[in-house]
């Protein structure tokens, strides 16, 4: 089994747009862990032509397929996206944060004129694995969270070799699935003051990654 990473950009500057939406993007369906309902917007992102084609074009994200290979096999694992996007934290939420994280936020963040405070992050903004397994590899290990998630982590090297930056942060649902795996990749909850549909705000130190 390999896995490869390939850009949703260099398809795009290959091929139509349609014929990568109704041959590739089409291909993948998310599942909800128990108790959420994130997978349409998972799945949304690929399927909706003003979304991730849409942002690729503009230069709002970028969004990376990970293909899954053995043998005659090849199918579309997951994928996942991210762009460059400063982490905004209000100062009512920021006071409301423990002081230790105050302290790690305000070595790389910086106040500005609203009182909000800033720091130069990348997002991971989307990130959702395919269970839409071709026939025939039922029964074959196929491609996990973890896999994904180190396959996302080299592009986000990349990028922060690149582009700089202090914090990778994403957001999730409140779920103990959810949660417990971004915990056990070394993201840590920003304890911010959310509505109950809001979703979490999780984040790591770039330079650690």
């Amino acid at each position: 089994m390999s896995l490869s990473v390939v850009s949703l950009r260099s398809l795009l500057d290959e091929y139509s747009e349609e014929d990568v939406l109704k041959d590739i993007l089409f291909l993948f369906e998310s599942k909800d862990c128990k108790g959420t309902h994130s997978s349409k917007d998972i799945e949304s992102f690929l399927h909706n032509k003003n979304k991730a084609i849409n942002f690729e074009n503009q230069g709002i994200s970028r969004t990376y397929l990970v293909f899954y290979t053995e043998e005659e096999f090849i199918y579309l694992a997951g994928y996942f996206s991210i762009a460059n996007k400063d982490l905004q934290i209000s100062e009512n939420n920021f006071n409301r944060i423990e002081k230790t994280k105050q302290r790690m936020f305000q070595e790389f963040g910086y106040e500005s004129d609203k009182k909000n405070f800033i720091s130069s992050a990348i997002l991971l903004g989307q990130f959702g694995k395919n269970y839409n397994v071709p026939k025939g590899l039922e029964n074959h290990q196929v491609v996990n969270g973890d896999e994904l998630m180190a396959s996302a982590i080299e592009i986000i090297k990349e990028a922060y070799k690149i582009i700089g930056g202090k914090v990778l942060y994403l957001e999730c649902e409140d779920h103990e699935k959810l949660t417990g795996f971004y915990e056990r990749h070394g993201f840590a909850k920003l304890d911010v003051q959310r509505q109950d549909d809001e979703l979490l705000i999780y984040m790591k130190k770039l330079s650690r990654i």
